[in-house]
């Protein structure tokens, strides 16, 4: 069974990657997008250097190039993503500047998700994305749930009483409560910040079901190494396992928008700063994974395991 079982879902992995070829196959399988319509979002890449992101001196230039990319072509498409941590300084401490920044870069019905730090408590911070209004006004807001060990926080810190004087006080508290934002004509858009877009399955546990995926993250840590290429194929993923179109935005690349096939509608390549528009279709039905997840997977696992035991079993006899 577990013979049968575990092909069937290579192949229809394969037939859902292939789908540009044989699309035909592939709808009928997966499933038709529920309507034509696309919607046109623009993503913003400013490709800020690592060593200048956290730069307070430096802030109201950065800022400048948000606005000036977000703003660059008329006309300004109605919603702006911009990547995780674009506006560095924390919202609470800095909303005056923040507010003045969010009008200068949106038209009067504009819309924009970006990623910006903010104070849970004295010791803790949160990793987020928002959905604001041109008047600066935060409508809804997503908090990171996966946090990166070590690098957003110190596991186990008070069983270690070394650890403040090495990496310091803060740490950053995971989210829980994953909700999508609603938009009108957008529908529901799921926030993935930074890696929790590797992560298999994520999407399956929100509802309701989103139409459109943005992951908002920065990859300029990773340097000159594959990091930010094995991120960007592994969030093309996402799309295709759950049908649902993906928008990448990232700080200094690969920013990109997917369809729920995994095909590339837009791109910006790695360390360039620019912006680009993209035409988002409407996600398909539910895939098979979306509905099933892991679970014939574990089955099938679970019945190769008791086949191995079994012929182990009738050797031992034998001998």
């Amino acid at each position: 069974v577990a013979g049968a079982i575990l092909p069937l879902v290579a192949i229809g992995g394969m037939v859902r990657l292939a789908s540009d070829e044989i699309s035909g196959v592939a709808d009928l399988a997966m499933g038709e997008p529920k309507q034509v319509r696309p919607k046109q979002v623009r993503l913003v890449q400013p490709a800020i250097p690592q060593n200048e992101k956290w730069n307070r001196e430096k802030r109201p230039a950065h800022l400048q190039r948000l606005i000036e990319l977000s703003s660059g072509t008329l006309p300004i498409p109605q919603l702006v993503i911009w990547p995780e941590t674009a506006f560095a300084g924390l919202l609470g401490a800095e909303r005056e500047l923040f507010t003045k920044t969010v009008a200068s870069a949106l038209p009067y019905d504009g819309l924009l998700v970006t990623g910006v730090p903010r104070r849970h408590s004295r010791f803790l911070l949160l990793n987020s994305a928002v959905l604001v209004q041109p008047d600066g006004e935060i409508r809804e807001s997503y908090d990171k749930q996966r946090l990166v060990p070590f690098g957003e926080y110190f596991p186990f810190r008070d069983l270690f009483p070394f650890a403040t004087a090495i990496v310091g006080p803060m740490d950053y508290r995971h989210g829980t409560s994953r909700t999508p934002f609603t938009l009108q004509h957008y529908g529901l858009v799921q926030p993935l910040i930074c890696y929790e877009v590797i992560f298999p399955g994520i999407v399956s546990q929100t509802e309701p079901r989103p139409d459109i995926l943005v992951n908002l993250t920065n990859d300029a840590w990773f340097g000159g190494t594959p990091g930010p290429y094995q991120h960007l194929e592994q969030a093309r993923m996402r799309a295709v396992e759950e049908g649902i179109p993906l928008l990448r935005v990232a700080n200094t690349g690969v920013s990109a928008g997917f369809d729920a096939y995994g095909r590339t509608l837009a791109r910006i390549d790695m360390d360039q700063a620019g912006f680009v528009d993209v035409n988002v279709p409407d996600p398909l039905a539910p895939t098979f994974y979306a509905i099933w997840g892991e679970t014939l997977l574990s089955i099938g696992l679970l019945l190769l395991a008791v086949r191995t035991i079994n012929l182990d079993r009738k050797r031992s006899l034998r001998q």
